[in-house]
């Protein structure tokens, strides 16, 4: 399982505006991070959707946390970018497994089951990590 390089991105931006903690423009987020500002503020947009950020429009237009960095959780931003934690795709909602009718037969598919497991597992150490943390650790 790997996640996107867009939901790494998140994760740096919304650690940037935990950092700075006042309102930054996409320019100056883009270049904190190392992203193009047209990728960054598709990213922004997102992050504003899921009610991460609040953007405000003009001049002196920019973008800050909506939540306290302790509210927000590695697990948040990256399901808000990639969506559910699933490492196999038997996981996913619109597969179909091959396997699946002699799977029922005998129980359901072992392998599914361990790889729920182990994705639940993913999503509970995500889950436990805020960005207090690397607050913290600056």
């Amino acid at each position: 399982m790997r996640i996107t390089q867009e939901a790494d991105y998140a994760v740096r931006i919304i650690h940037y505006l935990a950092l700075t903690g006042e309102k930054c423009d996409a320019k100056n987020i883009a270049e904190n991070v190392g992203v193009s500002t047209r990728f960054a503020l598709k990213i922004l947009g997102k992050l504003g959707q899921c009610g991460f950020i609040r953007s405000f429009k003009g001049a002196s237009g920019g973008y800050v946390l909506e939540r306290r960095p302790e509210e927000i959780t590695l697990l948040d931003i990256v399901t808000a970018i990639d969506g559910p934690i699933a490492i196999n795709k038997c996981l996913t909602v619109d597969s179909t497994c091959s396997h699946t009718a002699a799977a029922t037969e005998e129980g359901g598919c072992p392998f599914r089951k361990v790889f729920d497991e182990v994705s639940r597992d993913i999503e509970a150490a995500l889950g436990r990590v805020s960005f207090a943390r690397f607050m913290q650790e600056e």
